[in-house]
């Protein structure tokens, strides 16, 4: 049985001693509640992932060996094997239904609802990489259930997605530099630090995981302006910076607003359109930390 879990086990120590080396070069950059909330959010998602790892890869495994057959008979392959080629094209792809994972995170409102948790501190630090919608878990497997249908082997799927979270671990940090022609090609903590801000011209912006060309060819890239500092968190911020105030605040929200909905196609509104319909409906700005400035029309 694989456990990805492991792998963050090893890499803890590491990741610790870069946020001790952080905070000394800079404490105003961290809050003692904001953090000890951060590394409860963080037990819980281990909790939650231990569970659902076996339904993940269950998932995978089901897409990948039982329609080998089906791949074989319409695409000409069983399996991909092992391949140089097969693991640079899997990541990328990997990579891709990322950005759209992430995207509909804000874009949806019902996935909002559980990404918020990671939005919704006013800190910008490594701790807030391990604030986790913790939520995720139960859902996430199945954006990628598609790549192990066309061949990718399950394990490979996961690892690389572990891979995935180090890196993006890494970004949560305001000590850092502009890195150049690297910022238009990868996401970098500069870059990272746009898609964290609540500033007009910031929200819905910077989406991706590792490449950040996905969001210059999608158009949500956005540079960091040295001359607009990010403003981080949401409008509207969780009453308590408890752990069960911050993972059940906009679901509640969404509740209290289904009750206010009539129809049955306003209620789907309320639920699956982007918080920004909800914002326009109900004049409800809990919602309102990470959405586009566009509303829509119902």
């Amino acid at each position: 049985m694989y456990d990805a879990l492991k792998v963050y086990l090893y890499l803890a120590p590491i990741m610790l001693v870069f946020m001790i080396s952080e905070y000394t070069r800079g404490p105003k950059t961290y809050d003692l509640q904001d953090s000890v909330t951060n590394f409860r959010l963080l037990s819980l998602t281990v909790l939650l992932k231990s569970v659902t790892k076996i339904l993940e890869l269950t998932v995978y495994e089901i897409f990948f060996l039982k329609l080998m057959s089906w791949r074989e008979s319409h695409l000409g392959y069983a399996e991909l094997g092992n391949k140089w080629w097969v693991y640079m094209l899997g990541f990328l792809l990997i990579d891709l239904v990322y950005y759209w994972f992430h995207r509909l995170g804000h874009e949806v409102r019902f996935f909002w609802a559980n990404h918020i948790i990671h939005h919704s501190s006013p800190y910008y630090n490594f701790t807030t990489a391990i604030r986790l919608a913790c939520w995720t878990h139960f859902f996430k497997f199945i954006f990628w259930a598609p790549l192990a249908m066309l061949g990718f082997h399950p394990l490979f799927i996961i690892y690389a997605l572990v891979l995935i979270d180090i890196y993006q671990y890494f970004l949560h940090t305001q000590k850092a530099f502009n890195l150049g022609w690297l910022e238009k090609i990868f996401n970098t903590p500069n870059l990272h630090e746009v898609h964290h801000a609540k500033n007009p011209e910031y929200i819905d912006k910077n989406y991706a995981a590792v490449l950040i060309i996905w969001d210059r060819i999608f158009g949500t890239y956005q540079p960091l302006d040295p001359n607009l500092p990010p403003e981080f968190g949401v409008s509207t911020p969780p009453r308590e910076n408890t752990v069960q105030e911050v993972i059940t605040h906009e679901f509640v929200q969404i509740w209290k607003d289904l009750k206010k909905a009539s129809g049955l196609k306003e209620k789907w509104m309320t639920v699956f359109a982007s918080p920004a319909w909800s914002v326009k409906r109900f004049s409800n700005y809990t919602a309102a930390g990470g959405i586009s400035s566009k509303v829509p029309s119902s």
